[in-house]
């Protein structure tokens, strides 16, 4: 069976990389995308390319404002190291984010096979299953929410933390589907796309935890026209979510359904319940690592080193596992409000602790995924 290992590369104006493909694996680029649209500027074209090992180009995406992101039909199977390529151009503030996996070859496939993109979800690579590790909570039925011409349903599993391990886990496998009016109410047009997502969590999980987990996803992977609408439903379906504060992993698994615009009512908004329900019980990709980044470090504000912590105790909970802020005083960098009260957290990695508001860091994810003060990164670069 073959295994697959997700990355993605960012590229600046006149940028270059390079990835390594093994022996035994087969590389596919199947994303090009702008982070942010509004920087290629009206009429600007930014041209990306990929070059194989021997020099010959692969792929070309072209993107602009108009056009922010390309996924072609069809990709070559690369089985050798090649480069990612931007050409030059007067967008330089422009970053153009592509994506890709390597998938290690089962005996009897081609190297020089074509991955098929418009009938990706026929293809056995994707229809590993992948099998929960936790118990769901709340039971069998999943939860539904609606925003605007959207709607999901949300399934999630915890898994105990036996040995009390610092760093959590927070798995999601989110999928989307469009759907269009029929003679019968909505039916889904076009193939489903699939992400999985691994987030990185400090200490216990908090109630902001799935909500800075879910502002992330609308720059990773939200379409754009319809991001304020998803993160909306987000919201809604994680706020009748209540995580265990000692789960180790949890695991959510996410259906979605996008109606277009001109066929958008509320009742063909909510036909689509009972075809997303049966889309949460259809098997999910396998040993697949996808995107991965840290959350950001839940902290307290403290007066001095010698005080003691705050027990946060809830009934029938042990006090969360957070680390103390000695920042009294100090103001939050982005609302410039005081620090105080339980929602505060670091951003993750930075030299110096840079602390926030938790309201405020989960705004900032939805723009960028740098801190705000040092623009250190929320990436885990993949090991290829």
């Amino acid at each position: 069976m073959a295994a697959m290992h997700s990355w993605s590369r960012d590229l600046t104006s006149g940028e270059s990389t390079r990835l390594p493909v093994s022996a035994d694996q087969l590389g596919f680029v199947i994303r090009a995308e702008l982070v942010d649209r509004e920087s290629a500027g009206a009429g600007q074209n930014v041209r990306v390319a990929v070059h194989a090992n021997t020099g010959e180009e692969m792929q070309r995406f072209v993107l602009s404002a108009e056009r922010p992101f390309v996924e072609p039909g069809s990709v070559p199977g690369l089985h050798e190291e090649f480069s990612l390529d931007r050409e030059a151009d007067s967008a330089t503030h422009a970053v153009v984010r592509l994506h890709g996996f390597h998938i290690t070859q089962p005996p009897d496939m081609n190297s020089s096979d074509e991955l098929d993109m418009s009938s990706l979800g026929d293809e056995e690579l994707v229809q590993m299953e992948y099998v929960p590790e936790g118990r769901f909570l709340g039971g069998p039925v999943p939860w539904f929410a609606a925003a605007g011409c959207t709607a999901g349903c949300m399934r999630v599993a915890a898994v105990e933390d036996r040995e009390e391990a610092d760093s959590k886990q927070i798995l999601v496998l989110y999928r989307y589907t469009t759907f269009s009016a029929s003679s019968e109410g909505v039916v889904a047009r076009g193939r489903t796309r699939a992400h999985l997502l691994r987030f990185i969590a400090t200490g216990d999980h908090t109630a902001r935890s799935l909500a800075w987990a879910g502002s992330s996803l609308v720059r990773l992977i939200y379409p754009s026209h319809f991001s304020e609408q998803l993160q909306e439903l987000w919201s809604s379906l994680a706020s009748q979510v209540s995580v265990l504060p000692r789960a180790a992993r949890v695991e959510v698994f996410v259906d979605v359904g996008i109606l277009r615009r001109s066929d958008c009512t509320p009742e063909r908004v909510d036909r689509m319940r009972t075809a997303l329900e049966h889309m949460a019980e259809e098997p999910w990709p396998g040993r697949f690592t996808g995107m991965e980044m840290h959350l950001p470090v839940p902290m307290r504000c403290g007066h001095d080193k010698d005080e003691a912590p705050i027990d946060d105790t809830d009934a029938g909970e042990r006090p969360a596992k957070r680390r103390k802020v000695f920042a009294a005083g100090e103001d939050c960098p982005i609302c410039l409000q005081q620090l105080k009260g339980d929602d505060l957290a670091a951003w993750p990695g930075c030299g110096k602790p840079h602390v926030f508001h938790g309201a405020c860091l989960e705004r900032v994810h939805v723009e960028n995924k740098t801190c705000p003060m040092c623009r250190h990164k929320l990436y885990i670069e993949p090991k290829l």
